[in-house]
């Protein structure tokens, strides 16, 4: 993939994505921020049902086990 760069006397040429100034690794990284990872490590784990309600549970609850807590009694 190339990109233009346009020079003062009207030509443009093309630059290779790599040395675009625009894809800067470095600065890319530098813009993210961990709020991602602060975040997950911030969250209790979530508690697994007991052995003895799974013969009671559906589908849905034992791909999101964190739910069961939220159902009806």
């Amino acid at each position: 993939m190339l990109y233009w760069h346009k020079h003062g006397d009207g030509w443009k040429t093309p630059v290779p994505m790599e040395e675009d100034p625009l894809l800067d690794t470095d600065m890319l990284m530098s813009e993210f921020s961990d709020t991602l990872f602060s975040t997950l490590s911030s969250h209790q784990p979530v508690a697994w049902p007991n052995p003895r309600e799974i013969a009671h549970l559906g589908n849905a609850d034992m791909i999101q086990p964190g739910l069961i807590p939220l159902q009806p009694n």
